[in-house]
């Protein structure tokens, strides 16, 4: 995940609240907001708060990303 940047290990994620000893986090490019990877594979590379996908995803992650926000 190295466009999210390195794993964080303070805070809590965003989304799952799981703590940084616990789960792989990092922080939005954007925001900042910190999210665990799961919880990034769940929201397709998108972060829950500002909405920004994350960069260099797969052509098929770009489609439903972009299909998502269109129904927004």
């Amino acid at each position: 995940m190295r466009v999210a940047g390195p794993r964080s290990r303070y805070d809590r994620c965003q989304m799952c609240r799981g703590a940084a000893d616990q789960v792989d986090l990092r922080l939005c490019p954007k925001c900042r907001r910190a999210q665990c990877r799961d919880c990034w594979d769940h929201n397709n590379g998108e972060c829950a708060r500002c909405g920004t996908a994350l960069p260099d995803l797969p052509l098929s992650l770009k489609d439903t990303v972009a299909s998502v926000a269109a129904h927004r």
